[in-house]
Order: structure tokens, then C-alpha cells, then sequence
């Protein structure tokens, strides 16, 4: 065993960083047959910002018809739904005068990955997720802009929306949809691993891409099939499973309040200090793909919230 970790740790540090992996993508394919609510909102447009030692990112933008937006929304992704599956969302806030970004995290959705496969989810962790978000909002976003951000955080993107946000990214807002429970102690087997430098090889248990990885637990099945859709035409977008570091991913025990204000949105109000909790009966893991009787209260709660962070931004 012991002479087989030289090679193991070989193996490991070549896969580490963005050697091997492959560019964003930016012109994904419409599905056949896409409902024209699924579709990507009037006048979207992709970007891409290239980051020292990561792989490049990839955020999208649309603004709404004819005027000013009162607020820029920024849509941070969970791992396993592209950017596209958030496009009837996007198409809802440009509807109400936003204009809105999506920002995906190094590795994950139509960024930039890590590493061969390619549809293996792998990060550096929240801290450098956090930075690559707020690089894109100084970059693309903020410049010679005074209007309101609000930041939507989906699923696992929470800890790298707040990291965000201590990096210096200027939101005026959080919000965090379907949050997961802080989880518990690693095993002993994928936290020796981890300390072992051995974080970007698969799990014993990785699958490659199927329909079935690729299924998400959203209560409308309208919605929830339009991202194996996307990744079915492009594969590029294929996620199966996740390397020992991104499986041994541990969040806080509690969760730290930034200095913004802060809506905490799903089937429970979970804890955050200091947050605004509001449960939405029903509420699946991606509230975005509920079935409308869920979705709607879901929805309106964001409206809302973004609403009174524009008043208060830019009232004298």
C-alpha cells in the first residue's frame, strides 16, 4: 500500500488544478422541443472571466425590455444545475424591471473544469468559490454602477455566496433558497483522503453522467426534466459525481450572518444569525423547478425582498 502512494499523491496533484480540464461554455444548444418559458431570456448573453489558477467562469446576463433596471440580481447555481434551468426565473425578474446575472462556480455547470472526467463535480471549497464570484461582479457588474445588488444563492452555493461577500463583493442583499443542513462528521475513509492530498480522485461509490445523475428533486416534472434536457444536448454540462474533496465538503455548524440584509427561503426556516427565515410549504431542494402552488409564494418572497433592497438603496 505504502508504495503505491507516491503515485497516489502523483496522481492527485496533476488533477488539482486546471491541467487537463476544459474552457467554458458559451453556446449552449436548445434542447428539442424546450417550452418557450424554458427558454433563455430576450437578449441573454453569455461571458466568460478567465481566473488566475482556476478554470474559467462562466456568467450569463439579461436586463429587462426598454428601461432602467431598478437592481442587478446575481444567480449563484446549485452544483448540479446549469444556469440554463434558471432561465424561466431569470425570464420572471427581467419581467419585474431586474436585470440579472448568473455567475457558475469553477468546475461546476458550463464554467471552466478542473479535471478528467470532466463530468466530475470538484472545488477548492467555499473561500476560492467566494473569490471567482466576487471577480465577476467587480468585473462585469459594478463598474460605473450605482444600483442595488442582491445576490440568490441556490442549494450548496450558500457558503460561497457569503464567502462572497467577506471577499468584498457589494451586495446590498443575500438570498439563500433551499439552503442544506450543515452535514454531519466525514467518514473516516474519505476524511484521510482528503488529508492526504488525495481530493481530486473519484469516490469509490462515482458514477459517470447518466439521466439518472442528472435528475433533480423539483416537484414539477415539467421543470425538473429541463435539466437533463440541457445536458442531454449539451454535454458539456454533464455532471455524475463529485471527487473526495468535494464530497468531504463541510459547512459551518451555524451559519454567520453577512453584513447585508438576508432572506433564508425553503421547507424550513433554517438557522442563520440574524436572517430573515420564511418557510415555503413543500418546498423541494429547488424550489425554482416546484410546481407553481409552491414555486409562486416561493417566487413572490424574492420579488419582494428584491424590491425593498432597491427602495432602500436608492431612497435619499
Amino acid at each position: 500500500m505504502w508504495r503505491a502512494l507516491p503515485l497516489l499523491l502523483g496522481l492527485a496533484l496533476a488533477a488539482c488544478g486546471p491541467q487537463g480540464g476544459r474552457e467554458a461554455l458559451t453556446d449552449s444548444r436548445i434542447p428539442p422541443g424546450l417550452a418557450p418559458r424554458f427558454m433563455p431570456p430576450a437578449g441573454w448573453a453569455w461571458g466568460v472571466l478567465d481566473s488566475s489558477g482556476q478554470p474559467q467562469i462562466r456568467y450569463g446576463v439579461s436586463g429587462p425590455d426598454s428601461r432602467r433596471p431598478a437592481a442587478h440580481v446575481v444567480i449563484v447555481p446549485a452544483a448540479f444545475e446549469p444556469a440554463e434551468s434558471w432561465f424561466e426565473t431569470a425570464s420572471d425578474l427581467n419581467a419585474a424591471g431586474y436585470a440579472v446575472w448568473t455567475i457558475e462556480r469553477p468546475g461546476l455547470g458550463g464554467s471552466g473544469r478542473y479535471v478528467r472526467p470532466h463530468d466530475m463535480a470538484h472545488s477548492q471549497g467555499p473561500g476560492a468559490e467566494g473569490a471567482a464570484i466576487a471577480a465577476v461582479i467587480a468585473a462585469a457588474i459594478r463598474p460605473g454602477d450605482d444600483l442595488p445588488i442582491v445576490i440568490l444563492a441556490a442549494g450548496d452555493a450558500d457558503e460561497a455566496a457569503l464567502s462572497a461577500i467577506a471577499e468584498g463583493a457589494p451586495a446590498a442583499g443575500l438570498i439563500l433558497s433551499a439552503p442544506p443542513a450543515p452535514p454531519g462528521r466525514s467518514d473516516r475513509v474519505v476524511g484521510l483522503a482528503r488529508r492526504l492530498g488525495l481530493g481530486a480522485l473519484p469516490a469509490g461509490d462515482w458514477r459517470p453522467w447518466s439521466r439518472q445523475t442528472q435528475l433533480v428533486a423539483g416537484g414539477d416534472p415539467w421543470r425538473a426534466a429541463t435539466v437533463g434536457a440541457w445536458s442531454l444536448a449539451n454535454p458539456d454540462l454533464r455532471l455524475g459525481g463529485g471527487s473526495l474533496a468535494w464530497r468531504s465538503r463541510e459547512a459551518p455548524s451555524g451559519r454567520t450572518a453577512p453584513p447585508v440584509a438576508t432572506l433564508v427561503l425553503g421547507a424550513e426556516g433554517r438557522a442563520c444569525a440574524g436572517c430573515t427565515a420564511q418557510a415555503v410549504p413543500g418546498a423541494s431542494e429547488a424550489p425554482q423547478l416546484d410546481r407553481d402552488e409552491v414555486r409562486n409564494p416561493w417566487r413572490a418572497a424574492i420579488l419582494a425582498f428584491v424590491a425593498a433592497r432597491a427602495e432602500s438603496v436608492t431612497a435619499p
